[in-house]
């Protein structure tokens, strides 16, 4: 019961932060990136409408009862204003997700679990994890933020690992979680495993070590 009580103790919990400048260099941050694409190709729009105000003013038609300029003016403020309410809502929106993500660690094996809308969890035994690696660009260095990869024996290539994004001091996390994986318990598994021979060594010992009882007990009764 107390093995049981300890095997199901949290070792160590990682929680996703969310900064704005590290998004949008990740693969995380597309949405917003693309937003601010569009953002920006409505703002250069009406700057250079503005700019040529009075030059398309006056090349328009007199005889055309259709203002041009009012017309793309209120549609680039319009785009412009659409973009920013977008642009808030990916932001809004990624800070609540990266809240509700979870990578817990116990003494024999990791969870992961998103509770926000889509719910997904996923068990990983440490005894099935191939190699922890962390990566770290110029930009993850300069910001503090880093990416770990946990790398598993799952034969479908679509699960067969795990990827930890925006954590704040990775190399921290990375330390703790090398230690984990690769313990005494979880790499005698392993071992064990993959040298079957290792439990049939440990059971003849057992053996002689019982005959040699059993022969030391003999000679009890032939000396008396």
């Amino acid at each position: 019961m107390e093995d049981n009580v300890r095997e199901n103790e949290i070792v160590h919990e990682i929680v996703p932060k969310f900064n704005f400048l590290y998004e949008l260099g990740m693969p995380t941050g597309k949405k917003i990136k693309s937003t601010l694409f569009l953002m920006f190709i409505f703002v250069v729009g009406y700057i250079v409408l503005l700019i040529n105000k009075n030059s398309i003013s006056i090349n328009q038609s007199v005889s055309s009862s259709i203002d041009i300029v009012s017309i793309l003016n209120i549609v680039l403020l319009i785009g412009i204003i659409f973009t920013i309410i977008k642009l808030v809502v990916h932001i809004v929106f990624q800070s609540i997700q990266y809240k509700n993500i979870r990578y817990t660690f116990y003494r024999d094996h990791m969870t992961y679990e998103d509770s926000f809308l889509n719910q997904h969890k996923k068990n990983i035994e440490y005894k099935n994890v191939k190699e922890v690696e962390i990566r770290r660009s110029i930009w993850d260095r300069i910001l503090g933020y880093g990416i770990i990869v946990i790398y598993t024996n799952a034969e479908n290539e679509y699960s067969n690992g795990l990827v930890i994004f925006s954590i704040k001091n990775p190399k921290e996390h990375y330390d703790i979680i090398d230690k984990l994986v690769h313990s005494p318990l979880n790499t005698y598994n392993e071992e064990t495993k993959a040298n079957p021979k290792v439990e049939e060594v440990a059971e003849n010992v057992e053996n002689v070590e019982e005959t040699h009882e059993e022969f030391l007990e003999s000679l009890k009764h032939i000396e008396k």
